[in-house]
This record gives C-alpha cells, structure tokens and sequence, in this order.
C-alpha cells in the first residue's frame, strides 16, 4: 500500500465518521442517552464502516486494512477504522437488546 492510498483512505473513512457526528452519533455519547438515541447512533456505526469498505472496494477493488495488533506471540488480525466501527456498532446494538429487554421484564 501506498502512502498516497493510505491517506486516501484515512480521508474517505474521516469523512464518513464526521458526518455520522456531524448527525450527533457518536459512540460514547450513544451510550449514556435514551434507548432510541443508542439505537440510531448504533446504526450509523454499522451505516459509516459498511460505507466506508464499500468505498474502498468500489475504489481500489479491495478493502485496506492498516491497524496491526500484537500481544505478546499472538497477532490480532488486521483492521481498519470501518471494521472497528461495525464492530461498535453491533455491540452496541447487542447492549441495547439485552439492556432494553431486562427493562421491559422489569417493568411487567
């Protein structure tokens, strides 16, 4: 990879995580607010990484992954912001349906 494709890409996944903020998502403001404001911000995660390595394989024909993780001899696989941001995104959405369903049986 280039430095050139790696700025390209640091610019397309920039973009599309302020304009998910720009909408008021972010992930940890999503989580300390209401049950319907979790979800929506939850979802832009999921909408911004599934757009952002779209954009990459419509662009370069693959997805450009440049975050490498080692602990001690294990290696994690390699990522990108938009893996990390569906990552978050579903969790938050797990979070929500466990939480929100202990909720309701609560309330009953």
């Amino acid at each position: 990879m280039t430095r050139d494709q790696m700025l390209a890409h640091l610019r397309s996944a920039d973009a599309v995580a302020r304009e998910a903020a720009a909408h008021g998502h972010h992930p940890f403001g999503s989580v300390l607010v209401g049950p319907d404001d979790r979800v929506l911000g939850a979802c832009a995660l999921l909408l911004a990484g599934i757009l952002g390595n779209m954009t990459d394989r419509a662009r370069f024909g693959y997805v450009i992954d440049f975050i490498v993780v080692h602990a001690g001899s294990y290696h994690w696989p390699t990522f990108n912001i938009a893996d990390a941001s569906i990552t978050l995104g579903a969790m938050l959405l797990a979070f929500d349906l466990v939480v929100g369903h202990r909720r309701e049986e609560s309330k009953t």
